[in-house]
């Protein structure tokens, strides 16, 4: 079995800040979290040569006794416990970014709608006799590994294609080959997948490469003692061929997204009258972007903390934001009538638009618009 250890920088400054991670093999649909105050995390007992995905974000108390959440910091790697090794098990440093103020940051990108742009469609290929040369295949078998090097002339493309089975044994079995690099660095991973003694299956069933240069193909030994095997009865192999004269489409242009509409807000609170209504009050000098143009307009759409959409603007339930299409309105010494609630889920959405009635926010006061 194989373990995984990630760590990552404590945040400054941050007091009383814990952290909350999560894994998961990265074709699983679900993560396995977790909760720790340290800054290292060592995740035992998890399958060999498989990549796992893995996150981090910072807890921090807030003096309303409110947690809030910074945005999730990704990474992944490839779990490695066999010899001889695949690549060395890199230990990933993630530094999680304190959500300091009650607008903190997540990771979802709003996908611009472009005007769409046909796709060249490339000329067919024309099958070669030869545009390869070196060791055509690698094989990895009970005993142990392989590993061959071969050379892709320019101007042509090639594929790879896995083969081979588990002649003995029951329930699911894997065996594992990889295309590297001339170097030893791993380009493509290859899983053979065999249930007692149907068919295998392979993924992927083929890999083209359309870069000239030096390649190693990598047959890992198999473990051929898997639900019951015995030795000499598995094999993996992976085998390139197929040359092809390389044809490469017009590529299509990466389309520009447009600057969203600016608005100004101020930090949140749970009621107005004891806030926002009285002195000194709260100035309107934040930062939320819109394709909306009115503050009407806000209703059920997504909202970023920048121009372009990178990064959403993450609500704190419950609490009430003042908007304003003007800077600097001052919730107190100009009045509610220069300025408007919103409430906004954690994914950004906007889910109410209110009109401010100081002297009753705590029974319901505030006004839909």
């Amino acid at each position: 079995m194989a373990q995984l250890t990630f760590t990552w920088t404590a945040p400054t400054p941050c007091v009383g800040c814990t952290y909350e991670y999560r894994y998961k093999l990265s074709s699983a649909s679900t993560y396995v979290t977790g909760t720790t105050s340290g800054t290292t995390v060592t995740i035992y007992n998890l399958i060999d040569a498989q990549t796992y995905n893995y996150s981090v974000r910072t807890i921090c108390p807030d003096v309303s006794g409110v947690s809030l959440r910074s945005r999730w910091l990704n990474g992944n790697s490839v779990t490695c416990n066999t010899n001889p090794p695949l690549q060395p098990t890199p230990t990933p440093t993630v530094t999680p970014t304190p959500t300091v103020t009650p607008t903190p940051t997540v990771t979802p990108t709003r996908t611009a709608t472009p005007t769409p742009t046909p796709t060249a469609t490339p000329t067919p290929t024309a099958t070669v006799s030869s545009c390869l040369s070196g060791t055509l295949e690698a094989t990895g078998n009970c005993s142990g590994f392989e590993s061959s090097t071969f050379t892709l002339a320019s101007g042509y493309q090639a594929t790879i294609t896995p083969s081979g089975y588990f002649f003995s044994g029951t329930g699911t079995r894997y065996a594992y080959a990889y295309l590297r690099t001339n170097t030893g660095t791993n380009i493509q991973e290859f899983t053979l997948t065999q249930t007692n003694s149907n068919n295998p299956t392979f993924s992927p069933s083929t890999y083209t490469i359309t870069t000239p240069g030096t390649y190693q193909l990598y047959g890992q030994q198999v473990n051929c003692g898997q639900n019951g095997g015995t030795g000499g009865s598995g094999f993996i192999k992976l085998t390139v061929g197929n040359c092809q004269v390389s044809s490469t489409p017009t590529p299509t242009p990466t389309p520009t997204l447009a600057p969203l509409n600016r608005f100004y807000v101020a930090s949140p609170v749970l009621d107005i009258d004891t806030t926002y209504c009285v002195t000194p009050g709260y100035v309107l000098t934040g930062a939320l972007w819109s394709s909306a143009t009115t503050i009407s307009g806000l209703m059920n759409q997504q909202v970023y903390i920048d121009q372009y959409g990178d990064d959403v603007f993450v609500g704190v339930e419950g609490y009430k934001y003042a908007v304003s299409l003007t800077a600097g309105i001052n919730t107190f010494t100009d009045g509610s009538a220069n300025y408007e609630l919103i409430q906004i889920y954690e994914n950004g959405t906007v889910w109410n638009v209110l009109s401010p009635n100081c002297g009753s926010s705590g029974g319901g006061g505030d006004v839909p618009l």
